[in-house]
This record gives C-alpha cells, structure tokens and sequence, in this order.
C-alpha cells in the first residue's frame, strides 16, 4: 500500500506578491466650498463678540476702566417693545439662514478638467486656456490669440490679417485638436476681429 505525501495547505500570497491592477484615477481637484465666504464671517463675527466679551469682563473687575458695552445693551434692550418690522425682518433672517444651511451642504465645486479616460492627470482651466492659446496661434493668418477658459466652454479672441472666416474654421479645428485628449472637450467658441476693426 502507498502512502500518499501530506499536502501542504494553501498559500495566500502575501502583500508583496499581490500584483496590482490597472492604476486608478487621481481624486478629482476641488474648489473651496461654498460656505468658506460665510464661515470666515461668522468666525470673524465671534471673534469680535469675544474680545468685547471679555472687554467687559475686565471693566467689571476692575482691570480697565469704562462702561461695560454688553450691560448697556441689555438695559436698552429691556425697554424695546415689539415693532411691525419684526415679522419681515424675521422671515428674511429666517431664509437667510435656510440658504446659508443650503450653502453650507453643497458639495465643493470641481475645478480642472481630467486628461483621458483614467483620470490620472488634471488640468486647470488656465492650462486649458493657454494650450487653447497656443494652439490658435499657430493658425495661418492669427496675429495674436487670447483664451479663457471653464470646464465647459473655451473663448478664444484672435486678431486676423483678414476677414476670411476660413480662418475662424481653421483655429475651431486646431483648438478642438489641441484639447481632444481631455476626458470631456469643452464647447470651443472663436471670435475673429480684422486688424484694424476696433469695434
């Protein structure tokens, strides 16, 4: 009778023999988020009320001399009865605060403009702009080309030696080439003037 060897059990391949797959794309670039503008208000707003705060705190203890600013306030206050105004003034702040909310929630904007299907490289609007630039500078009959740049569209103004609108054809197509390897071609607009039309 033959024994049969004992089978070692099998080997899960470790960390370093786990061959990756194909690269992932780079987290997409991101603007500031919306709400930056308020919460930089809002911080400033309590900043201010803590130093009065404790302004007040150091009159009352003796430390500095004055009026303290928030008991004042809160005598003033005492005698206010209620006024028509209060409702309006209540829905706009009410609503304010609701948009603030909504502000507050919105995801950050998307900035560049990926290269490819895979995402791996970024391009900001302004890169876009002069790689927009330069390709309608290269255009027979442009003198001098100008680009802007969104993740949608792309202007460029170019200065022509004619009115020809062969040459307006000419920078749509050498623009549109120029930016074929983004992931999503921007909507390309040309606008040609004639050297010596200032209008």
């Amino acid at each position: 009778m033959t024994a049969t060897p004992p089978q070692s059990p099998a080997r899960t391949p470790g960390p370093d023999r786990v061959r990756t797959g194909s690269p992932v794309g780079a987290p997409a670039p991101t603007g500031a988020p919306p709400a930056t503008g308020w919460a930089v208000l809002l911080g400033l707003l309590v900043t201010a009320v803590g130093v009065l705060l404790l302004r007040d705190a150091a009159v009352l203890a003796g430390l500095l001399d004055g009026t303290a600013v928030t008991s004042s306030l809160v005598e003033k206050l005492r005698s206010v009865r209620p006024q028509a105004w209060y409702v309006p003034a209540g829905v706009v702040l009410a609503l304010l605060g609701l948009w603030v909310v909504v502000v507050a929630v919105r995801p950050r904007p998307r900035r560049d403009l990926a290269v490819g299907d895979r995402s791996l490289v970024w391009l900001t609007p302004s890169a876009v702009a002069g790689i927009a630039r330069s390709a309608a500078s290269g255009v027979d009959g442009v003198v001098e080309a100008r680009a802007t740049a969104t993740r949608r569209v792309v202007r460029v103004l170019a200065r022509t030696t004619s009115t020809d609108p062969g040459v307006a054809a000419g920078i749509t197509e050498a623009v549109e080439h120029s930016l074929s390897g983004l992931a999503s071609t921007p909507t390309v607009r040309v606008t040609t003037r004639a050297i010596g039309d200032h209008s």
